[in-house]
């Protein structure tokens, strides 16, 4: 997300870059996706998700909290693109002619 790997935990218990590599993040996520990231780079693995389904379920939670636009067709997408293709005054038909 950062583009860069994170500290090793070892590294960061004498010099913790990681908060203000976070805190860039901040501006392009959510809140609950950086807590969600947060808890999985604890230095202290008694700390960090116990398993998998544990951190699958955080990230369940934060999914059904966030609206997701429906998908839009590829036709729809390209609609978007060339609205005037789908007026009559322009139907396929007479484009390719």
């Amino acid at each position: 997300m950062a583009g860069v790997p994170p500290q090793p935990a070892d590294q960061r218990k004498a010099n913790d870059k990681l908060v203000s590599h976070l805190e860039k993040l901040e501006s392009y996520y959510t809140p609950e996706l950086i807590a969600i990231l947060r808890s999985c780079l604890e230095i202290d693995p008694l700390k960090r998700p116990k398993s998998l389904f544990e951190l699958q379920k955080s990230l369940g939670k934060f999914v059904e909290k966030e609206e997701v636009e429906p998908q839009k067709s590829a036709f729809n997408k390209f609609l978007d693109l060339f609205p005037r293709f789908g007026k009559k005054e322009c139907a396929p038909t007479t484009i390719f002619q």
